[in-house]
């Protein structure tokens, strides 16, 4: 997805609904770091945006990285739900539900759109992708992205404040 924005409203959706359960801040994060991978592919002018980590082993990787990480950094972190006024206390388990939804619907998202995406690596096949529809893809991929990121937008602002 070129706006990879567009990826925050169906995880922040999740994330709002199941807040107890999911990390926010990690949810938020993941939703849209598998896209460096594309803009990385970009500057150096690679043929194909997607790779390896556009699929859900690779995923799972980055994934497992940014659990430790995010757990390593979670004082910085905590900062940063203090300026967006997410009030959450953070556990691994939170930060890894979120972290791996995250990455996992990224994929799973784009696995729809892109030709080049193999979400089953090392196999090729990719059940989401179908060229005859494509547009109807594009279509409905986007809109859903659209519709669910101002749906979050709207449950964020109606959060309790403690």
């Amino acid at each position: 997805m070129p706006f990879t924005p567009f990826h925050l409203g169906p995880a922040m959706l999740f994330g709002f609904k199941y807040e107890k359960k999911l990390d926010l801040m990690s949810l938020a994060f993941a939703s849209v770091v598998l896209d460096i991978e594309p803009a990385l592919n970009i500057i150096i002018g690679k043929g194909d945006m997607h790779g390896f980590f556009h699929s859900f082993a690779g995923a799972t990787i980055v994934g497992t990285i940014m659990v430790l990480l995010l757990s390593f950094l979670n004082p910085t972190v905590n900062r940063l739900r203090k300026m967006f006024r997410i009030e959450q206390n953070s556990s691994l388990k939170t930060t890894a539900s979120a972290v791996f939804l995250g990455v996992y619907l990224h994929v799973f998202l784009d696995s729809f759109l892109y030709p080049e995406i193999k979400p089953f690596y090392p196999s090729a096949f990719n059940p989401m992708f179908n060229q005859g529809f494509l547009i109807i893809s594009y279509l409905v991929v986007y809109l859903f992205c659209a519709v669910t990121l101002i749906m979050a937008f709207f449950m964020y602002k109606r959060r309790p404040r403690k």
